[in-house]
């Protein structure tokens, strides 16, 4: 599944470029993916400073559009297991929960500031925060868009409609390109998904988690 959210993201992104090029100071970010092969992204020419958002942004996206009311989102082992350690324990000192959660684990990794260790803020792009990104909301996507009030927001006219996903990530309607990227997703994927892979390939897009 996260393969082809990367193959889709890719897409929007090249459509975004073309239709956008006039305000997107750069060549495109592009994935490079071979059957068997993990994907990764290249980029074609330097992101011209490109900033990545921050996890107390991330955050208020999960509490404020998807309701996790947590405003965190569970690692997962497999499709079942939620990731356990007695090294997570501190999303939560007060409770007994060793669960693994996305932002608090990786805070580092996002680019969260760490004092004590004299390490600054960097909201600088790189395609690790692009992939967790991905991995964040896609499993914030599977765990609320199928409650009927989230999924009221993000799909009021049907799944064939994506005018109020965009609206909510994006701040704008999709282009006519964009939505038959989207038609393509949701007829390729199980239909039980279908709401949620559009809801994770658009909110972790690189004009929903980034800006130059």
């Amino acid at each position: 599944m996260i393969k082809l959210i990367f193959i889709f993201q890719t897409l929007l992104l090249l459509v975004a470029y073309n239709n956008c090029s006039g305000n997107m100071q750069t060549e495109s970010t592009v994935l490079n993916s071979t059957e068997g092969s993990q994907p990764t992204y290249q980029t074609q020419s330097a992101l011209k400073e490109c900033q990545f958002i921050d996890v107390v942004s991330m955050s208020n996206i999960l509490k404020n559009q998807l309701g996790i009311s947590y405003g965190d989102v569970p690692i997962y082992e497999d499709e079942n297991d939620i990731l356990q350690s007695n090294d997570c324990r501190n999303i939560n000192p007060e409770s007994n929960d060793s669960n693994c959660y996305y932002l608090t684990t990786y805070a580092a990794t996002l680019g969260v500031a760490d004092l004590t260790n004299n390490i600054k803020t960097n909201n600088k792009c790189t395609s690790t925060k692009y992939k967790l990104a991905t991995e964040i909301f896609l499993n914030a996507c599977l765990e609320s868009v199928d409650k009927p009030e989230i999924s009221q927001k993000l799909f009021p006219n049907g799944l064939d409609n994506f005018d109020s996903l965009y609206l909510t990530f994006v701040g704008r309607k999709p282009f006519s390109r964009e939505v038959e990227v989207l038609d393509e997703l949701v007829k390729t994927v199980e239909p039980n998904v279908a709401k949620a892979s559009a809801c994770a390939v658009v909110a972790s897009s690189f004009e929903a988690v980034s800006k130059l």
